[in-house]
């Protein structure tokens, strides 16, 4: 499951995901890039709130971003212009 959706700091985007793994990935090219994977909590309810319940996550996502995360509207539009 896809958590938060943010801008890296040097530019480009990154997602942080939670599940069977959470972790963070960056978009590196037309593809994406794993920055960090652990063990996650496996299945997760329908609704959650867009983070991941990882303090090791939160981390890398606070040393990673930029401004605030996106939110539905914003990640809408990055994936519109294929996270450029």
């Amino acid at each position: 499951r896809s958590g938060l959706s943010f801008r890296r700091k040097g530019g480009g985007w990154c997602r942080s995901f939670d599940g069977q793994v959470a972790g963070v990935a960056c978009r590196e090219g037309a593809g994406w890039q794993v920055q960090q994977a652990l063990p996650g909590a496996g299945a997760t309810p329908a609704y959650r709130q867009a983070s991941s319940s990882d303090v090791r996550v939160m981390a890398t996502v606070e040393a990673l971003i930029d401004g605030a995360p996106l939110d539905a509207a914003g990640e809408e539009s990055a994936r519109a212009a294929g996270w450029r």
